[in-house]
């Protein structure tokens, strides 16, 4: 029997990966496991995991394992919370009661008025693009100078359970020289 008979399976297999070669590789394929397990993730996930990839193919393994740890905690964030907020969750089903503290009669909100923590954001800020509008509108029939009209809303951290919720609105306007904050 000579050396041309022995095949080449019989050859032992020689690893010539590093330990932390094989630590990234570990790290990659259970961060790709996880995309199966956990659905959508945010898109910082996914770039993250290329980068990582194609560092580690270009031998930057520190770099590399940086990317992977970052994309663990995304994977831990979204994992805790179920949005894409690191740390911070929309309170969801809540009902909170807003009423407006405005004389302004065509606003809406006049009496308290139950909302869902999905809904209040979005009707909020139509309530207080109302109050603009209405003043606006008004001060163009009265020739009156705008300076400036907009709204901003107010929200609340609530950073022991992390979440947060919409607390209210106020429009500032500005006009004829005279300041108009109306809140809800």
């Amino acid at each position: 029997m000579g050396p041309e008979s022995i095949s080449k399976a019989s050859y032992p297999q020689l690893n010539t990966s590093t330990p932390k070669e094989n630590q990234i590789e570990r790290k990659l394929t259970r961060l790709k496991q996880t995309i199966g397990q956990q659905g959508k993730l945010s898109p910082r996930f996914y770039t993250l995991l290329n980068e990582a990839e194609t560092l580690r193919d270009r031998g930057n393994l520190g770099l590399a394992e940086r990317k992977l740890k970052e994309a663990e905690k995304i994977v831990e964030d979204e994992n805790i919370n179920g949005n894409f907020l690191p740390g911070i969750e929309v309170t969801y089903g809540v009902t909170r009661t807003y009423k407006d503290s405005s004389d302004d009669v065509g606003a809406t909100f006049q009496h308290p008025t139950p909302m869902n923590e999905l809904e209040a954001p979005v009707r909020v800020a139509g309530h207080e693009r109302g109050h603009v509008i209405r003043a606006v509108a008004k001060a163009l029939v009265n020739r009156r100078e705008i300076e400036h009209a907009y709204f901003v809303m107010k929200w609340r951290v609530d950073w022991e359970h992390h979440k947060f919720y919409t607390v209210g609105g106020e429009a500032r306007m500005k006009i004829g020289g005279q300041r108009l904050d109306l809140k809800v």
